[in-house]
């Protein structure tokens, strides 16, 4: 499982070389992925990273596994982009949101561990689809995480203390599918007789 990281300032990885910063988003350091994770079919690519599909060699669970080359972190832009989505994902848990496992790393690569869901994208469906309709759109975007952000979240004693718990608390496994909650049916609202002209 993903660990407690300590979050670093944007003045402290200006100076770090490659293999600090590999460090420093890194849970475990392994001589080969094939120690931990079988990789499979590639699920997709972009600009930085390609994304496989895996399996845990000792559990047996599926996951997806982004790849990175370790070169490409000397680039301050990426790392930081980098940096803030590995922080973000530790601090997320909900039923919705792909869940962080770990993040591995070996001589020449950096690995994103994360949970492999079937279902495709939402953007997939958007394209596949064209534009929801709106009480199937509300029943999905009432699902979506908000954190609250800023100075009135922080204002209560709760507000507070949830903010220094966010920093460290660790990432769990999403339950199995057949135990997540369903899509919530539509949101209704009440019928309004027409307006009237004056």
């Amino acid at each position: 499982m993903a660990s407690d990281k300590v979050v670093l300032d944007d003045q402290d990885f200006a100076n770090m070389d490659v293999d600090a910063r590999v460090k420093s988003l890194a849970d475990v350091e392994v001589n080969e992925i094939g120690q931990r994770y079988k990789m499979q079919e590639e699920l997709g690519s972009g600009a930085q990273a390609t994304v496989y599909k895996g399996q845990n060699k000792k559990t047996g669970g599926k996951v997806a596994i982004k790849v990175l080359e370790s070169q490409e972190l000397e680039d301050d832009e990426l790392y930081d982009a980098l940096r803030m989505e590995i922080n973000l994902l530790r601090q997320l848990n909900h039923p919705y949101v792909v869940n962080l496992l770990e993040v591995v790393r070996d001589k020449e690569h950096i690995y994103i561990i994360q949970e492999c869901l079937g279902g495709g994208e939402l953007f997939e469906h958007l394209l596949a689809k064209g534009p929801f309709k709106e009480d199937y759109a509300l029943a999905i975007f009432a699902q979506v995480p908000i954190p609250r952000r800023g100075p009135a979240a922080d204002r209560t004693s709760a507000g507070r203390a949830n903010a220094g718990r966010a920093r460290t608390r660790r990432t769990r496994c999403r339950p199995p599918p057949s135990t997540r909650r369903p899509l919530r049916p539509p949101l209704t609202t009440p019928s309004r007789p027409p307006a009237r002209d004056r």
